[in-house]
């Protein structure tokens, strides 16, 4: 199978940081999806995101490739007039 496992966007709860569970999060992604055959894992993070890549480093993930991604962030039209 050549086909790679994939970890999208990963989230914990402020409440629950520094408790392991992002990193019990990841390492159990990674073992399901070699469960599944796939050939292997990718994840994706922000370049700035640093207690992300450290997170990911930490779990046996190496930088790749890195890409710059613009994002711009338009008002509501809702809110427009309130």
């Amino acid at each position: 199978n050549f086909d790679p496992g994939r970890i999208g966007l990963l989230a914990v709860a402020p409440s629950a940081r520094g408790h392991g569970v992002a990193r019990s999060l990841v390492e159990h992604a990674k073992a399901w999806l070699m469960q599944q055959d796939a050939a292997h894992v990718t994840v994706v993070t922000q370049d700035r995101n640093l207690a992300a890549l450290t997170l990911y480093q930490r779990c046996g993930f190496t930088i790749q490739t890195r890409q710059h991604w613009y994002h711009r962030w338009f008002a509501d039209q809702s809110d427009e007039g309130s």
